[in-house]
């Protein structure tokens, strides 16, 4: 019965639930489905039980790209392993990252897409914010792979960067205009055989 469920629960609890609501009714739907009034049948509370954990749609956007973010960066420290150069380090957050993307059918990038047709310059600016972080992190494991020896000292950092972010998005642009027919892993392989010559000393 929706508006009732007796299992209490904390704050945060609600809000991830409210979160994963939205996410799921995105890439289900679309983001003009996306209503308080959607939401709140989809996690089976009343609109009011909604707004008494956030005071707007675009709150609730804003923490799913926040969530979006925090997995980004976690895979990123997360995929260094021990006796890594940073050229190895920039191999491991690539499959990671693709891994991500095939495991969950790109959901990450269909729900920046939306939010910022949704909610134009604001979430334009949020994103914005998120992949200036993700690129400065891609240019320190570079700058530390000019150090350590694995990657060319004339490497041009930032240039070097945004063409590894843009490996990850155009990967994943055509694997979802092919309906996710066949994993990628293939071109993913043949993607950072060419960016790693491009850049290896």
């Amino acid at each position: 019965m929706r508006g009732v469920n007796l299992a209490r629960q904390s704050t945060s609890e609600r809000q991830l639930q409210i979160i994963e609501a939205t996410q799921n009714l995105i890439t289900s739907k679309g983001m003009e489905f996306v209503t308080i009034d959607a939401i709140a049948e989809k996690v089976g509370l009343t609109e009011g039980a909604i707004y008494k954990h956030f005071r707007s749609k675009r709150e609730i956007l804003t923490l799913l790209i926040d969530s979006i973010e925090q997995n980004l960066m976690e895979t990123l420290v997360n995929s260094k392993q021990v006796g890594d150069s940073s050229l190895d380090h920039l191999g491991r957050i690539l499959v990671a990252h693709l891994n991500d993307v095939e495991d969950r059918r790109a959901v990450s990038f269909i729900i920046i897409s939306e939010a910022i047709a949704f909610d134009g310059i604001f979430m334009s600016d949020r994103v914005s914010l998120m992949l200036n972080n993700y690129l400065d992190f891609i240019k320190n494991v570079v700058d530390e792979g000019i150090k350590d020896r694995s990657i060319r000292p004339d490497v041009d950092i930032g240039a070097a960067a945004n063409t590894f972010l843009g490996m990850i998005q155009i990967v994943a642009t055509l694997w979802s205009l092919d309906a996710y027919a066949e994993s990628f892993k293939g071109l993913r392989t043949n993607m950072w055989n060419i960016y790693r010559k491009g850049v290896s000393s």
